[in-house]
């Protein structure tokens, strides 16, 4: 079986004090907002229509992007730094200060991006802007009601009392919970920039061993795209009865072992939630849609 996916993680590799600054960057008009935009979306991943100083362009949204990403073909040589994808394979980008990403009628002004020519994604999305990422998102709160394919971000609650709240860890900005198959918790990256089925599990990580020991799994192979470019991979795919993220329970969860530089789960996942992201309380909330 050949088919297509990304996970279009971009890991900052500079100390986690620098990264902390560089997302703290930058502001937003109005001070006080709540906007909503509809969304597509490509292989499950949310594509938005962000504004920018060069027209209206789509960008995935990408928790697991400690920065914003442009796509660019021109560098003037300003400041470089080194990004890291889901395959441990690297790619030199421009640090650039973007002046405006406008969502509806709300500004991200000045933050801090990555600039770099995205070959191999830019074909895939019409108008390809890049991905927004931590710098943008930890400025506001966000709910995606992903059925009905609309986006809220606002600087006030967007849950109420019938989510269920899911601690997360944040790692130089990247958000970590944990995730139990088998009454054992792992530590879990919440990459929705990722358009992997269901859970995404690195071959040396010691749960594949486990689960390929006990349940049945198929070879794959699939065309990727991640931070460097294309490249084919061989996996193994299957299916697990019940997972739990925090203490919410998902039923018939889609797995894929494959190399990849950490355990993680993409949009996806949810596919059947309304998610919010919130940065007021610092962790996220789940409600089961149907």
């Amino acid at each position: 079986m050949r088919a297509l996916y990304f996970i279009f993680l971009a890991i900052f590799t500079l100390g986690c004090t620098t990264v902390s600054k560089l997302q703290k960057k930058g502001s937003v008009i109005p001070e006080e907002f709540r906007e909503s935009i509809p969304f597509t979306t490509y292989k499950s991943v949310i594509v938005l229509p962000v504004e920018t100083n060069e027209g209206t362009k789509n960008f995935l949204f990408d928790t697991g992007a400690q920065l914003n990403l442009i796509q660019s073909t021109t560098s003037d040589e300003k400041k470089t730094a080194t990004v890291e994808g889901a395959s441990n394979r690297k790619m030199e980008l421009q640090q650039i200060s973007v002046s405006s990403l406008k969502f509806g009628q709300v500004a991200f002004i000045n933050t801090v991006s990555l600039a770099g020519d995205f070959d191999g994604l830019k074909q895939q999305i019409p108008n390809f802007g890049g991905a927004i990422g931590q710098s943008v998102m930890s400025k506001a709160n966000w709910k995606i009601d992903y059925p009905n394919k609309i986006l809220e971000l606002s600087t006030q609650p967007l849950s109420d009392a019938s989510f269920q709240s899911i601690a997360v860890e944040r790692e130089n900005g990247s958000p970590h919970v944990l995730l139990t198959i088998d009454g054992t918790a792992y530590k879990c990256l919440v990459d929705l920039g990722a358009s992997t089925p269901g859970v995404s599990i690195p071959e040396e990580h010691p749960l594949a061993k486990e689960l390929l020991s006990k349940h049945n799994f198929q070879d794959s192979i699939r065309e990727t795209y991640s931070i460097g470019g294309l490249q084919q991979v061989n996996e193994k795919v299957g299916t697990l009865e019940k997972v739990q993220l925090g203490t919410v329970d998902f039923k018939e969860v889609p797995v894929v072992i494959r190399k990849s530089s950490q355990l993680r789960v993409g949009m996806n996942f949810f596919k059947d939630c309304i998610l919010v992201i919130d940065n007021l309380n610092k962790d996220y909330k789940v409600k089961k849609s149907r």
